[in-house]
């Protein structure tokens, strides 16, 4: 939930014609294959599971070690391959580009008990953390009251000198979301809350299934919902953004610098102006647009009332009407977003406000997922 960046774009390029381009591709279908190697032996790895991240789509390797990944959208992935034993391979490809036969080599891991630095978990680790990692991951916005980790035996906690709260997972989580209707594995990364900063930061890859398809009784139910959840989220301001239609999705993004006037250089005032998407996006390709602003962003969703449950969360909310959320590149650097509003620099990027309650895994959605009527 956290992200920060550091090249000073000085050249503004318009990338609306960016919207163009990706309609030329969402006709056609292309398949990855490949194949999954110990890096060591370069023996055949089997049930490896091999999918492009935070989508539905994905396969698991055979006995030879191969595996099919089929209709999948031209575009730009992170393509990542996840096996007990071994560290997480996770690279970033483009389907678009002739390429042969795949060939992944995962490293095994190194065993702890092997290790001269042996990490010490806390034993009773969930009794102690298990909720706090839980409000802080699921969430605690209302999707996040029927959406549930089912194998919190995995997680593993340890306390830190620096008063931060770290967590590590044996196995990827195993999460059922009855509010969108997913289920999700989630490989487990990184997880740190530091306790005197109060700030969050996790990272991971994941793999959706559809439960619409075991359930179908359900499915208009998980269409709804997930149409509202859609409706403000962060997915679907880095689309709008991409395609340079943030006014008509309903999003006002300005600036929270600070800019001294004449006369009062000692107290300057916040410059609140509108920023537009094109005079701070540049286009890097035609499926990736860079986004970067030297100062704070505060970005309001105009579409959508703030949810009571956020408003019952302090006085401040109280009174507010529409979601505002805030964006800090805290390393100066950009941040790249793909037309299907994945966006990698993902560590350079704070985000505060509405979407640091909303963005958390109960309202996780695939980025192959596509409301009815999408802007």
């Amino acid at each position: 939930m956290i992200i920060k960046p550091e090249i000073l774009i000085t050249t503004k390029i318009i990338f609306s014609f960016l919207l163009i381009a990706g309609c030329q591709w969402s006709y056609s279908q292309t398949q990855i294959n490949g194949k999954v190697v110990n890096g060591e032996t370069q023996e055949p790895i089997p049930l490896v599971s091999v999918y492009l991240n935070n989508t539905t789509n994905g396969s698991v390797t055979d006995k030879d070690g191969t595996f099919h990944i089929k209709n999948v959208q031209p575009g730009k992935y992170k393509l990542v391959a996840s096996s007990i034993g071994y560290i997480t391979y996770a690279s970033l490809i483009d389907t678009r580009s002739p390429h042969s036969d795949l060939v992944i080599a995962l490293k095994p891991k190194v065993d702890e008990l092997q290790s001269v630095d042996v990490v010490s978990y806390d034993p009773g680790g969930w009794e102690k953390w298990g909720k706090l990692f839980s409000d802080l991951f699921i969430g605690t916005n209302p999707n996040a009251i029927i959406c549930r980790l089912m194998n919190p035996e995995v997680i593993q906690f340890r306390m830190n000198n620096d008063n931060t709260l770290t967590a590590t997972a044996k196995k990827p989580l195993k999460i059922e979301n009855d509010a969108l209707g997913y289920e999700i594995l989630y490989k487990l990364e990184t997880f740190e809350y530091d306790f005197d900063k109060r700030i969050v930061s996790y990272s991971g890859y994941a793999l959706f299934k559809d439960l619409s398809e075991s359930h179908p009784g359900r499915a208009e139910k998980y269409a709804r919902k997930r149409e509202e959840t859609y409706d403000g989220s962060l997915m679907q301001f880095m689309r709008a953004f991409f395609m340079n239609k943030l006014e008509l999705n309903g999003y006002e993004m300005r600036s929270m610098g600070k800019q001294s006037h004449p006369g009062n250089l000692s107290n300057p005032a916040i410059n609140h102006s509108i920023i537009s998407s094109d005079s701070i996006g540049f286009a890097v390709d035609s499926n990736t647009a860079g986004f970067y602003f030297q100062d704070s962003l505060e970005i309001t969703y105009t579409h959508k009332v703030i949810p009571n449950a956020y408003k019952r969360l302090s006085k401040q909310h109280k009174n507010e009407t529409f979601p505002v959320s805030q964006l800090l590149f805290i390393n100066k650097r950009p941040v790249f977003i793909l037309s299907s509003g994945y966006y990698y620099g993902p560590e350079d990027l704070k985000i505060t406000g509405y979407w640091a309650w909303w963005e958390t895994t109960a309202n996780l959605l695939p980025f192959d997922y596509w409301p009815a009527q999408a802007n």
